[in-house]
Order: C-alpha cells, then sequence, then structure tokens
C-alpha cells in the first residue's frame, strides 16, 4: 500500500537524476524493495545496487547481482564502494543520527554523484485543525505527541535544506507537496493503516 502510494513520486524524482547503467546506487531503508527493484532495473546486472535496513524479511528475493543486501543500521555497516546515487524516503526523520547519516554519505558519494531524500513535514497538517475536537484532529495531535515524546523532529522537512547545505551538500533541487486527498484514494488509506497500526501509541499520548 505504501509503495503504491508514494512510488510514482520517487520514481519520477530519481528520474531527474539521470540515472543509467553502470552506476553504483544506495537505497537506504528499502522496506519491501519496490524502489530497490526498481533502481536495479535501471542500473543492470553489472552495476550495484546495495540495500540497507534492519529489517530484511521483505528482501530475500533480491539475492542476485546488481543486488547487494545489507541487514543492520546505516552507520553501522561497512561499505567499500563509492556511490553514483543515494536515496532515503522517510527514513531520517526517524533518526536521531540524522547528520552523521547525512555526512556518511557525502563520505562515499563520488564527485558529481546525486542523492534524493524524501521527508514528510507533519506541522503542515496542523493548518487543519480548525476544531481541536474532530476525530482527524485529535488523532494528528496525538500524531505529533508521539513525535515529541520521541524527541524526534514533527517539521524536519523544513531544516533538512540547511543541515544539507551544513554537511557539505550542494542543494540542485528542492521540492514541496501538500497531499489534501479524498477518502480511499492511496494516501489517505496509507495514513488509515498508519493510524490502526500506531493506536496503541496513539492512545498513550492520552
Amino acid at each position: 500500500m505504501i509503495q503504491s502510494a508514494n512510488d510514482p513520486t520517487t520514481i519520477a524524482l530519481l528520474q531527474r537524476t539521470g540515472i543509467q547503467p553502470g552506476w553504483t546506487c544506495l537505497e537506504l531503508g528499502p522496506g519491501a524493495g519496490s524502489i530497490l527493484r526498481w533502481l536495479g532495473e535501471q542500473v543492470e546486472a553489472n552495476s550495484m545496487v546495495i540495500g540497507i535496513d534492519k529489517n530484511i524479511t521483505y528482501l530475500q528475493g533480491f539475492s542476485v547481482p546488481p543486488y547487494d543486501i545489507r541487514e543492520g543500521t546505516f552507520l553501522d555497516v561497512s561499505i567499500n564502494h563509492t556511490l553514483d546515487l543515494a536515496h532515503a524516503r522517510y527514513v531520517l526523520i526517524h533518526n536521531h543520527h540524522d547528520m552523521d547519516i547525512l555526512h556518511k554519505i557525502l563520505r562515499l558519494s563520488k564527485p558529481g554523484s546525486m542523492a534524493v531524500f524524501e521527508v514528510p513535514d507533519f506541522t503542515s497538517a496542523k493548518l487543519l485543525d480548525a476544531h481541536p475536537d474532530d476525530p482527524h484532529s485529535r488523532v494528528n495531535s496525538a500524531m505529533c505527541y508521539m513525535f515529541v515524546d520521541l524527541k524526534l523532529d514533527l517539521g524536519y522537512a523544513l531544516r533538512l535544506p540547511q543541515k544539507l547545505q551544513t554537511c557539505g551538500y550542494e542543494i540542485i533541487e528542492t521540492r514541496s507537496t501538500r497531499y489534501l486527498c479524498e477518502g480511499n484514494s492511496p494516501i489517505a488509506n496509507v495514513m488509515a493503516e498508519s493510524a490502526l497500526a500506531l493506536r496503541k501509541r496513539y492512545c498513550e499520548t492520552g
């Protein structure tokens, strides 16, 4: 469900990098592997697509070139290759060591390489909370409190460009997309499933 909702946007962004056969790519947090597979199809078998995730349960099918699957955290995994492209979707916002991750990616990158970082901004949803007692407002507030309790930044996306500049990245493009979706749309269904999965944590916020 997450893949069908988000992959079209991700693929459009990755296509803008000029990805081509022979590139070495890094996918942080590949999850079920849809973008990992797409990267492999672009670079072909004589290249390398490195996927790193704490849980590789859904990545067992990526056992032949160009795929190289590593289980663990990015900062603990040794990589002996230089990168043409790095991609991370919804990874940095959930990590307290984001600056270390950004520095490591930059150290591994070739001159002229590309990096694509996709990060949500949960603060924008507050603009819709005109009536705090409405169900959607209560769920959104609970989500915000959960992030605060975890000492994570709800507005991480707003600060990412400055973080990238601090690390030494050259920013080519920033893009902001606000999802205002009707019910039963792919994004709406993802958020509904997320609310169900995190129901206990939301309720714990009060």
